[in-house]
């Protein structure tokens, strides 16, 4: 009996240090995995326009998923949506699984891929058209893991250019002090 009241003690002791300890040792996977962390950037990589039978004028957007982490992942899909005009969008699914290895020595470990979209006139695009393009890439990370990230924005989009525009950034917040009134 007193054997036991010791062993009881000496277990009660035990549990928090070992919950100490698991505490502990999942903080340390936690910061593990964060140094791990995957995404895929999404850069242009031209536009051509071409014909098609039953379709004048094509265009050809290029676009790779790029891997610039240490890690290898591997994409498993790419959604692209294309807003032409206002209430008039295309979209584009790509699902194939694509192992990108980690990019080394200055040389980018990509998957290149391409839409196919069509304005109205020749002209149009040789003066300048914009788009805005959104889509997401879903991928298995380094840990397994499924991730799904977005990608998109407003394109310019004219011959031998198709780039991404930076946006601005983020409206601020504006105040306005009108005369005889303080400051909030």
């Amino acid at each position: 009996m007193v054997q036991l009241g010791i062993g009881c003690c000496w277990g009660n002791r035990r549990i928090p240090r070992l919950e100490n300890s698991l505490r502990k040792i999942g903080r340390q996977a936690d910061l593990q995995s964060a140094g791990m962390q995957q995404w895929v950037d999404v850069e242009t990589r031209g536009v051509e326009a071409v014909s098609r039978p039953g379709k004048p004028f094509v265009l050809e957007l290029r676009f790779e998923a790029v891997n610039n982490t240490p890690f290898l992942l591997t994409v498993q899909k790419i959604v692209t949506t294309v807003a032409l005009y206002p209430g008039e969008w295309e979209r584009f699914t790509v699902s194939e699984s694509v192992r990108l290895p980690p990019s080394r020595d200055g040389k980018e470990s990509g998957y290149p891929f391409y839409i196919e979209t069509g304005i109205e006139t020749k002209e149009g695009f040789e003066r300048r058209t914009l788009f805005t393009i959104s889509g997401d890439v879903t991928f298995k990370d380094c840990l397994g893991a499924m991730q799904t990230q977005w990608f998109g924005g407003l394109y310019e989009c004219e011959p031998e250019n198709f780039r991404y525009l930076k946006p601005l950034g983020t409206v601020p917040d504006k105040q306005e002090k009108k005369r005889g009134q303080k400051p909030n």
